[in-house]
């Protein structure tokens, strides 16, 4: 199981790293669950809340609110 989980961190950063290098210069749109994701990959973060927007901001603002 050790061998998988580290194969999909693997590949994980690998596709998080390719995203760093296509939105520089963009407006980049992207969806996930994870708060983790949205932490690194995300320059501003919306978070929506029963299908409206709840909050935005950068992630640093949205853990101090």
């Amino acid at each position: 199981m050790k061998v998988v989980k580290n194969n999909i961190v693997f590949h994980r950063r690998k596709v998080w790293n390719l995203i760093e290098k296509v939105k520089r210069g963009r407006v980049t749109l992207l969806t996930t669950h994870s708060m983790e994701e949205a932490d690194i990959l995300g320059d501003k973060i919306a978070i929506m809340k029963d299908g409206y927007l709840a909050a935005v901001g950068t992630n640093l603002r949205l853990k101090n609110k």
